[in-house]
């Protein structure tokens, strides 16, 4: 829709995700990223690896059994330490993709003696 303003995009965006429809995710460039809000434990809930340099997003959902029960039980430990009825929860991992890898070398490797 090319006469539709970009102000109307924004405020409309805003609309949803404060309705729960959709959430922003930030992979710390300034650039916001929207997606569905999935509901934690439904089939298309995931969490997201992130590149820091890059800014590649990895949807990950191919959770193991003991994942899950760590997430269970963390969800459970701040519930009761916090007095909080949870009801979702949103996960992201940074670090550095494969490819952002083999194209800078990695300080934190090398010997300064």
């Amino acid at each position: 829709m090319p006469g539709i303003g970009l102000a109307t995009v924004y405020r409309n965006l805003e609309l949803l995700r404060s309705g729960g429809h959709i959430k922003s995710i930030d992979v710390g460039d300034g650039k916001s990223r929207y997606e569905l809000n999935h509901k934690a434990g439904g089939p298309d809930h995931h969490h997201h690896l992130i590149c820091r340099q890059c800014g590649q997003v990895i949807n990950y959902m191919d959770f193991e059994d003991d994942e899950l029960t760590l997430v269970h039980k963390l969800e459970q430990h701040l519930a009761m330490k916090y007095k909080y009825q949870v009801t979702d929860h949103d996960m992201s991992f940074y670090g550095t993709c494969p490819g952002c890898q083999k194209r800078t070398p990695d300080d934190s490797r090398t010997d300064t003696k």
